[in-house]
Parts: C-alpha cells; sequence; structure tokens
C-alpha cells in the first residue's frame, strides 16, 4: 500500500461517523481508531498500519467496534434487482401480497413490482420452487442488483 493511499484513506475514516475500522490486504494490515482518550487528543484518530516489518504499536483501548453484516448463507436461488426503485409485494394498496413467505410459485409467476420514474415493472420468478425468503422492505428502496427474494427451487 503507497502512502498516498494511505493517507486518503485516513481522510476517508476522518471524515467519516466511524469510530474504528480494520483491515487486512496481503501483507499490510491497517487499522483506524477514533477512540483514543488515553492520549489525550480525543477526536485525533490513530493509525497503526503493518507490512510484516513495521515494530508492534501501543494496545489501544476500544469502546465502541464496527463489525461488517455477515453474508446470509443462500441455499436456493436469489432473485435480484434489474433496477433501482420501489419495491413494491402487492399490485395495489388494497390487494394481496403477490407472494408470501412458503408459498409455492411457479417459473414467470410475478413475485413483486418496482416503481421506477412512475412506471411499475413485474418481477417475474425465474425457477419454480417455494419462497424461502423475501429479502427486501416492501414500499422500500431497492438497488441494482440487490437481492429482493430467495427461491427453494423443486
Amino acid at each position: 500500500m503507497e502512502i498516498n493511499e494511505l493517507k486518503d484513506l485516513l481522510a476517508q475514516f476522518d471524515a467519516s461517523s466511524l469510530k474504528e475500522l480494520q483491515f487486512e490486504t496481503g501483507s499490510v494490515k491497517v487499522a483506524f481508531s477514533k477512540n483514543n482518550q488515553a492520549l489525550g487528543n480525543a477526536g485525533a484518530p490513530i493509525v497503526v498500519a503493518s507490512e510484516n516489518k513495521v515494530t508492534p504499536a501501543p494496545a489501544v483501548v476500544v469502546e465502541e467496534t464496527v463489525t461488517l453484516p455477515e453474508t446470509p448463507i443462500v441455499s436456493g436461488t436469489l432473485v435480484k434487482s434489474p433496477l433501482v426503485g420501489t419495491f413494491y409485494l402487492k399490485p395495489g394498496p388494497d390487494e394481496e401480497d403477490f407472494i408470501t413467505v412458503g408459498q409455492r410459485i411457479t417459473q414467470g409467476q410475478t413475485l413483486c413490482i418496482i416503481e421506477a420514474m412512475k412506471v411499475m415493472n413485474e418481477i417475474p420468478a425465474p425457477v419454480s420452487g417455494v419462497v424461502k425468503k423475501i429479502l427486501a422492505t416492501p414500499t422500500g428502496m431497492v438497488e441494482f442488483d440487490q437481492a429482493l427474494v430467495e427461491i427453494q427451487e423443486d
């Protein structure tokens, strides 16, 4: 990792609301922390970098850590959003949901609608099977390629 990359990363960390960041790439380990009450400069980030030849940094007491969400184990087919928009499970406000967890569906059946620019886009089931999980929040925003539904194939 070059020093300019490290400086850029530190600037981004300093501008963020994160309290601590740790990552490792190849032989480089980097840790940033804004939890430095012991040194009397609580706002300044602490930087620890090692490339197997740097001496260990002094221990820092960490009060809060940021953990990334674990990737869920998927045993079925994920239906992903083909576009950015608003996710709907119902064709209308007073109508029944297209699907429910545990429901048997057939290939081509409408699973949900994604509204983008006032256009309602129906999302069909790519396979037949049973709805295992609904991963998006109804009436919530979804991103391109975001998992919407998990289907356990027959």
